[in-house]
């Protein structure tokens, strides 16, 4: 593993919706909110890292994923992770671990090894859960340079992917002989994400709101409640995507 030095929260949820605007997972939930924030795609496109405004604007955003109050795909995820910037070498890429989720853990019988994923991804190559991980290849094989995977660091030291897994079994499939870069996180409390370990689980959907609470709670909660119904419903159906590119029709982004 190539350390390439410091990096800031702010750079990790820039990449993380770079990665998915164009996925055909989660591209029309971020469309939406980018809408509302009064902000263009250039927000995200082309980041200004050093404008306060623009760094609050990019979290907001990520709270589909239940960013800001860990929810989602962010339970338990420690608020004082720090973050840096790496470059992976061969045996970190045969390291990298899939989080703790029933679609990876599937495709890598259990082992959530991304090595053993991309071995098993080629003999169902139309399972609907990851079809799409056909059009990052193709785009790879097209020159297509991705954003950076985003991961956790555990106690040992390995590598447990957050965002970016269909980009990785796809560079696990090609032998990508590109820089892989990464954006890891470090906490003592990391074993806390509900994503860490087998032993964990992935978190339950999100409790609904006290009849008693305000109108804004309820709203927030049936946006994740609508979000989450709508990842699952179309992590069920294969994507067409006639007149786009691969990167596009498949999108990058992860569950």
């Amino acid at each position: 593993m190539i350390e390439l030095g410091a990096a800031t929260e702010n750079d990790m949820v820039a990449a993380f919706l770079r990665a998915e605007i164009n996925s055909s997972r989660f591209d029309e939930f971020l469309t939406s909110a980018l809408a509302r924030t009064g902000f263009t795609r250039q927000l995200i496109d082309q980041p200004n890292l050093e404008d306060a405004a623009e760094n609050w604007a990019r979290k907001q955003l990520l709270d589909f994923r239940g960013y800001r109050n860990r929810e989602a795909l962010f339970t338990g995820f420690p608020h004082d992770a720090v973050w840096r910037r790496v470059v992976l070498e061969e045996k970190d890429l045969q390291a990298l671990r899939y989080a703790n989720y029933p679609t990876w853990k599937e495709l890598s019988k259990s082992t959530r090894l991304v090595a053993i994923g991309a071995q098993n991804f080629r003999q169902q190559p139309d399972s609907p859960e990851t079809y799409h991980i056909n059009g990052i290849v193709e785009a790879l094989r097209n020159g297509t340079r991705f954003p950076e995977l985003i991961a956790a660091q555990d106690n040992d030291g390995g590598l447990i992917l957050i965002e970016g897994h269909s980009r990785a079994t796809a560079y696990l499939m090609e032998q990508f002989g590109g820089d892989v870069e990464v954006l890891v996180a470090v906490s003592p409390a990391m074993r806390r994400w509900a994503f860490y370990s087998n032993e964990s689980g992935p978190p339950p959907l999100p409790k609904w709101p006290n009849p008693c609470g305000t109108a804004r709670e309820v709203g927030r909660m049936t946006a994740i409640a609508v979000m989450m119904l709508g990842a699952a419903l179309l992590r069920s159906v294969v994507v067409s995507g006639e007149g786009k590119g691969p990167e596009e029709r498949f999108g990058s982004g992860d569950f």
